[in-house]
């Protein structure tokens, strides 16, 4: 047994990770933390823990743990969750500091089950934040990790590009993908598991099509068409994608996918080049860079899902992706030209929007895009329902969730209300409060039945520190109502429910939640392309100033931009002004100047090549 259990260890990363990824290595990693805590209990010598599997196991989940929303990341078969906790337990009582700090951030400690208590051991498990830079890769499963150290208020992006080589179980043609968690949410998402049966969702879920990446010819006839895999539109191969370089710095984090190789077949070339390069400057700002190359011509589309709790818009040459805790402003450029589409896929709906950002057809072009993760500034969001259930948890207890309607033909203003049929509540998302905040609720209602009424909800730690119950509709009549309430001590979070448990149904609407306390303003970023975006981008937002400029290697060259004046001589160079000194981000060249003086670059590692 302690035999196979290391030719398993054998399968995974090379470099480190599960090569199924977190969802199934957790599952595999559980059983055999139990293993391990046996041999251990029983006295039987193994060499296990010496593993190249185990040895980097905490960096990997440490370094995949997004702090804003405490989860890990997922690709292909899964979904964002917690993991590994279990092994990180073993390792910790080992007194592996990283494992016992993992353990703790996804709540270990806090609320044990049996196992945990009975394996708790003070003495030797003691966590400690981690002293390197989280942001990492791990190139044999194609993972990367671009973050701002252990900020959870920072953004968040997961990439994948991989596995070179070994085609994996689980896995989906996802090659040169990522998604974005900020503010709690994953704002730029994946589909998760696949489905097995059903063709236009199996078709969405495991194809390029549900996936953050480039598509080629997104035409009717593609689209109409369910074949997985679909040769020159598509990804082909599970294998043939590799993070090709990464660094992790202090003020930016850059990484470079390859991912040409997935949409060719033996015989066919359809890509000759597909490089996705990604420039994080932190906290909040992904400068996302698609150089493309084919023998024939193709409509090149890049594309970007939102959750099936979230919402696309197009917004003046731009989208914006929204959900319950934060929005994303998305900003797209090509130098041939970008049309904009927003889309559900039939048949696929519950998967939620996707955003399709489509050159003109030609042989090669890039595409630069500007992914801006932006706070809410208000408390609730959709209070008129008509975006759906965006910012609304409804009750799915007991076979409830049919129970509650958008009602696009019963409204007091817009054109929806959230309707709740016998029995049910849509409760609105977390705001946070300092308490002794005065809040005021407003909110219309009506009713056919009695059974209607609210509650203002106050928590800390998952359990009740206060609450107030709302009066309801007792007629069909819209009626509104009005209720004043003190955020109580030590309450961490609020929320507001709206019920309804009896007979007939009710109908909310036009719900409104205000403070007497100043909230802080969050203006969108402004967004300007360099020329055609062939060029660079500025991005100006929270009073700074982010100039990217593009262009070829070794090539010495003067740009006008943001009233400044820049030199360079590399591929990719990021300025940044307006919080002190400029500091700077330079791939490939060794001037950058600004205004006749030399611009900072950061500092950091580069943590692999193009010749590995």
């Amino acid at each position: 047994a302690i035999r196979r259990i290391g030719e398993n260890f054998d399968t995974q990363g090379a470099d480190g990770g599960a090569k199924e990824g977190p969802m199934y290595g957790n599952y595999a990693a559980t059983a055999i933390a139990d293993m391990l805590w046996t041999l251990d209990s029983a006295g039987i010598e193994h060499d296990l823990f010496d593993h190249n599997y185990l040895r980097p196991l905490p960096r990997y989940c440490v370094t995949l743990l997004d702090p804003g929303s405490g989860q890990q990341p997922c690709f292909g078969d899964g979904g964002p969750g917690q993991g590994f906790g279990h092994m990180n337990l073993i390792l910790a009582l080992r007194g592996d500091p990283d494992a016992a700090w993992y353990c703790r951030e996804i709540g270990m400690f806090d609320k044990p089950e049996p196992r945990t208590f009975v394996a708790m051991d003070p003495a030797r498990i003691r966590p400690v934040e981690p002293d390197y830079n989280p942001s990492g890769c791990f190139v044999d499963i194609g993972y990367g990790i671009l973050r701002d150290g252990f900020d959870p208020d920072a953004a968040f992006m997961a990439f994948k590009s991989g596995p070179p080589t070994r085609g994996i179980g689980h896995n989906h043609f996802d090659h040169n993908s990522f998604v974005i968690s900020y503010a709690g949410s994953w704002i730029a998402s994946d589909p998760g598991y696949r489905d097995y049966f059903h063709p236009a969702r199996r078709k969405f879920t495991v194809s390029t099509l549900g996936h953050n990446t480039i598509i080629l010819d997104m035409d009717e006839e593609y689209l109409a068409d369910h074949t997985v895999g679909d040769l020159g539109h598509e990804q082909v191969k599970l294998t043939g994608g590799r993070i090709s370089e990464f660094f992790a710095g202090e003020a930016h984090d850059y990484l470079c996918g390859d991912a040409a190789a997935a949409y060719n077949s033996d015989e066919v070339t359809v890509l000759e080049r597909f490089d996705r390069q990604v420039v994080f400057v932190k906290p909040n700002v992904f400068f996302v860079r698609d150089t493309l190359a084919a023998p024939e011509e193709h409509a090149f589309t890049s594309l970007l899902h939102a959750s099936r709790n979230n919402v696309l818009r197009l917004m003046d040459g731009a989208a914006q992706a929204t959900s319950a805790s934060c929005l994303m402003q998305v900003h797209p450029f090509s130098p041939d030209g970008i049309s904009m589409s927003v889309a559900t896929y039939p048949e696929a709906e519950r998967y939620g929007a996707y955003l399709a950002a489509t050159t003109a057809r030609v042989r090669e072009t890039t595409i630069l895009t500007a992914l801006i993760p932006r706070p809410h500034s208000e408390l609730i969001i959709n209070g008129g329902f008509e975006d759906g259930m965006l910012g609304w948890t409804p009750r799915t207890a007991k076979g409830q969730l049919p129970n509650h309607v958008i009602d696009t033909e019963v409204a007091h203003s817009g054109n929806a209300s959230g309707r709740i049929d016998a029995n049910g509540y849509y409760y609105t998302r977390p705001f946070y409060l300092p308490p002794g905040t005065r809040i005021t609720v407003r909110w219309w209602g009506k009713a056919t039945g009695e059974g209607a009424h609210g509650y203002i909800y106050h928590s800390a730690e998952g359990a009740s520190v206060g609450r107030v119950e709302l009066p309801g509709p007792t007629t069909d009549e819209w009626t509104q109502f009005e209720v004043t309430d003190t955020v109580p001590a030590g309450a961490q979070q609020t929320r507001v429910a709206l019920q309804m448990f009896g007979e007939g149904g009710c109908w909310y609407d036009d719900v409104e939640v205000e403070a007497d306390l100043e909230q802080p303003d969050a203006p969108p970023a402004t967004v300007t392309p360099l020329g055609d975006g062939a060029t660079g981008v500025v991005v100006e937002v929270d009073g700074l100033t982010h100039i990217m400029v593009c262009g070829e290697a070794g090539t010495l060259r003067t740009i006008e931009a943001a009233g400044h004046t820049i030199v360079i001589d590399a591929e990719i160079a990021v300025v940044t002004l307006g919080d002190g000194a400029p500091r700077g981000f330079v791939l490939r060249g060794e001037t950058l100047t600004l205004d006749g003086d030399p611009v900072a670059v950061t500092d950091g590692e580069w943590r692999v090549t193009t010749e590995q």
